[in-house]
């Protein structure tokens, strides 16, 4: 797609007067223009370029650092919501019609601006043939045609990736004394509570793996708070923290513990479970608690 519109696309874009009808409808729709280089929402981008490029299609046209082509791959199923967006071509039939449904919504948001959208199917492809033959049948009843998912919250490599992080969350969030950031430290103090959400947890998914699993890991989090305080470092629940410690209970894959102790790995948690999306950090003043404080 990227060399059609770098080739074809451009110059087609660029020789509009030679084809203005005889009969001189006027040049409105017969206008040369320039199609500037296109940007990409596809993997090959890395996440701060993907912020950027979504913050420059969100420019009105003829504004500084305007959009004219967005090449995009299923990443524009989800997240995109820029109302100026009114038109899209579908290369081909996607897999599912669950993704075809969300990435064509992505144009005419507005309601005084309609979106247009379409489809170009390849004729050398059985399926999309398909799709051409059953159009107007196809579009006008597609929800009938979602296909079922297949869930599975509680696989194992789901908990991997996102137990610890939920279990911390919710753990530190529902005691406000293990609200704050040294509160990581304190865990010791409040385990009956801790266990309660495991309890908790355990019950959702009806699994016993996932109350062993979160079970080890408080574990892990105690003894992890009992070295912190041998060594006479403040343990904090994230490097995100404004009032952070030596030592941070979470870490990223790619920022692991300078000096890892045995089980560490174990709290390695994404910061967000689609990393698309720029990280946002909220941090709560309360007035008059500093006024508070300096009287106490």
């Amino acid at each position: 797609m990227r060399r059609l519109v770098e080739d074809d696309v451009r110059q087609q874009a660029g020789r509009r007067s030679q084809h203005i009808p005889a009969e001189g409808l006027g040049d409105m729709w017969f206008a040369d223009r320039v199609i500037a280089e296109p940007l990409e929402l596809t993997s090959r981008e890395p996440t701060g370029r993907i912020t950027e490029t979504k913050a420059r299609v969100a420019n009105p046209h003829r504004k500084e650092k305007t959009t004219d082509v967005v090449l995009a791959s299923n990443m524009i199923s989800v997240g995109v919501d820029i109302e100026r967006l009114g038109l899209m071509v579908v290369a081909g039939q996607p897999k599912t019609t669950s993704e075809y449904i969300q990435a064509s919504s992505r144009v005419g948001r507005d309601r005084k601006r309609p979106g247009l959208v379409v489809t170009c199917f390849n004729v050398a492809r059985p399926r999309d043939r398909s799709h051409y033959e059953h159009f107007v049948a196809y579009h006008e009843s597609f929800y009938r045609f979602v296909e079922a998912q297949s869930v599975t919250p509680f696989a194992q490599r789901a908990l991997q990736r996102g137990l610890t992080g939920a279990l911390v969350a919710a753990v530190r969030l529902s005691d406000d004394t293990l609200t704050k950031p040294d509160g990581a430290a304190q865990l010791a103090d409040h385990r009956q509570h801790a266990e309660a959400i495991v309890a908790t947890f355990a019950e959702r998914a009806s699994s016993a793996t996932v109350k062993q699993w979160a079970l080890n890991r408080l574990d892990k989090w105690e003894e992890l708070a009992r070295v912190a305080h041998d060594k006479a470092m403040r343990l904090t629940y994230s490097p995100y923290d404004v009032d952070r410690g030596e030592r941070k209970l979470l870490h990223t894959a790619l920022e692991p513990p300078t000096d890892p102790i045995e089980g560490e790995e174990k709290f390695c948690a994404p910061t967000s479970m689609r990393d698309v999306e720029p990280a946002v950090h909220i941090w709560l003043s309360q007035p008059g608690a500093t006024k508070r404080k300096e009287q106490g």
